[in-house]
């Protein structure tokens, strides 16, 4: 199946594209991998967000981390719109490494490109502070020894609900429980199961997210 998708993901038929980069997502084989990561670039909104969807299927196969390089790359292009699009992709595949390059797009005079690098570090770190390169580089200075996971579970005592909404959801599929913590629950019950997860992530020291 991944054979015969591989092809049609560069098909000239966008709706063609745009089914194949579904599909292609639940495959999960290397040979459709090219074709996601272009597709990652399309000029169609819908298609360069099937291609981020299947991406995330995909990114933990080696076929597909060892072409990770490639995209952070793409965060130095001359075209303001590549740069927009690699920040997004890199922000839903939470890369770590591409950090530094989207602190420094926060700062660029093409709003959407500074724009789609803050969301993508709001991806990535669950925290938030917009396109303001500084704010971000003074968080990443104390953050940068700690664990994603630790980020995650700091999000759970943000003021912003959004934050809090997306950390939990994030660590519930990972956990299968949430341990008590709803985003829009009372503060104390709040507080008492964020105890519960810095516990929790203490006693495991080697995992992260």
């Amino acid at each position: 199946a991944a054979v015969a998708i591989a092809p049609i993901l560069d098909s000239s038929d966008s709706d063609a594209r745009y089914l194949a980069l579904l599909t292609a997502g639940a495959l999960r084989y290397p040979e459709v991998i090219d074709g996601v990561l272009r597709g990652l670039f399309d000029l169609e909104p819908d298609i360069s967000s099937a291609a981020r969807a299947a991406a995330t299927s995909l990114r933990y196969l080696p076929t597909f981390q060892s072409r990770m390089y490639e995209l952070r790359q793409e965060l130095a292009s001359t075209d303001p719109l590549r740069r927009s699009l690699a920040a997004r992709a890199l922000g839903v595949l939470h890369d770590r490494e591409a950090i530094d390059g989207l602190i420094n797009l926060t700062g660029s005079d093409d709003e959407l490109v500074a724009t789609s690098a803050a969301e993508a570090l709001k991806e990535i770190t669950r925290s938030n502070f917009g396109p303001q390169p500084r704010a971000w580089t003074a968080w990443y200075a104390r953050a940068r020894s700690q664990r994603r996971i630790e980020w995650l579970v700091e999000a759970l005592a943000s003021d912003d609900f959004d934050l809090r909404l997306s950390a939990i959801e994030e660590l519930s599929r990972t956990f299968g429980d949430n341990f008590g913590y709803f985003a829009d629950g009372p503060s104390a019950e709040r507080l008492a199961s964020l105890e519960q997860w810095q516990s929790i992530i203490a006693s495991r020291p080697d995992f992260d997210m």
